[in-house]
């Protein structure tokens, strides 16, 4: 190796520990309050970013400026898709967990009215912990994005947002937030009665003249369903069938003991690896709270602490 490749070697080297230790130290400070003025509806919806459909603050003031207008967009599109209202709020002032859903409520009501159609996420950075999370939906929401959709919805943002007690990095909330949108568009998509154009129901008639309803996507979904039952067992069979071959086949090989416990030990760290990762993870065995905790009446949701 040359001088120069040498020179550039250790330049890249450099260069991308550099990289890796500016990111591991610079997590972002939320900017957080404890004044109980912060549960003031209108002073906490001032935003250049609202109109008819869509609101989103970032109160905690952890995103840039860039990635805030990338939020804003997005979530733009997603409403544009759709007839329901969405608002998103990074929280940074402290709000207990029944402020936090009657806020939640009021500030739905105050952005889009009380008898819009409406999703409200909000997101606690308040630097309390644990923090509350809450998502609140009325009127058509409400049914569409009941307490197991809400759950899906922060299970997405949850494999991308930290815990509350640890450090904050603006690039994963942004992370979270656009696969969030994502999650409440495909939601959204699943609860139209012709998803992704697919069959309908019918209806004819029987010699008496009297209507039968056919509903057409039931018989398509039991005929798929029996497809793939029978491929399954048929790949069951095959791969059964394949590793009997292999044992009769196959001549033994000394160490073969030592290959088995070194596989055996590789399944249980695997599995040891991957149920710590989900132990770890904010949406397992979560607490959550019902809005009838409420004293706000109208519309329902869902919380989780973290």
């Amino acid at each position: 190796m040359n001088r120069k490749m040498l020179v550039s070697f250790i330049s890249v080297c450099m260069l991308l520990l550099f990289s890796i230790t500016a990111y591991a130290v610079s997590p972002v400070t939320p900017k957080t309050s404890f004044d109980y003025r912060g549960t003031d509806t209108e002073a906490s919806l001032v935003s250049q970013y609202r109109d008819s459909k869509a609101f989103f603050r970032d109160e905690a003031e952890i995103l840039t400026g860039k990635q805030q207008e990338e939020i804003w967009e997005k979530l733009q599109a997603v409403t544009d898709d759709m007839d329901i209202k969405v608002a998103v709020f990074l929280g940074g002032n402290y709000r207990s967990d029944p402020e936090t859903e009657d806020f939640a409520h009021d500030c739905a009501v105050s952005l889009f009215g009380n008898d819009s159609d409406s999703l409200f996420i909000y997101l606690d950075f308040e630097g309390h912990s644990p923090a509350y999370d809450y998502i609140r939906a009325l009127n058509k929401a409400e049914r569409i994005f009941n307490k197991a959709a809400i759950d899906d919805i922060f299970d997405v943002m949850y494999e991308y947002l930290p815990p509350s007690d640890e450090p904050v990095y603006s690039d994963d909330v942004k992370k979270a937030l656009l696969m969030g949108m994502d999650e409440v568009n495909e939601l959204y998509g699943k609860s139209t009665d012709q998803p992704n154009g697919a069959f309908s129901a019918s209806s004819t008639q029987n010699g008496s003249g009297q209507k039968i309803s056919i509903d057409i996507n039931k018989i398509y979904s039991l005929i798929t369903g029996m497809g793939t039952f029978s491929i399954l067992v048929i790949a069951g069979i095959a791969v059964f069938v394949i590793y009997i071959l292999l044992l009769v086949l196959l001549p033994k090989r000394s160490g073969s003991s030592d290959s088995s416990y070194y596989d055996r030990d590789r399944y249980y760290r695997s599995s040891y690896s991957s149920s710590r990762r989900r132990h770890s993870s904010r949406s397992h065995g979560s607490s959550s709270r019902s809005s009838s905790h409420s004293s706000r009446s109208g519309g329902s949701g869902s919380g989780r602490h973290r």
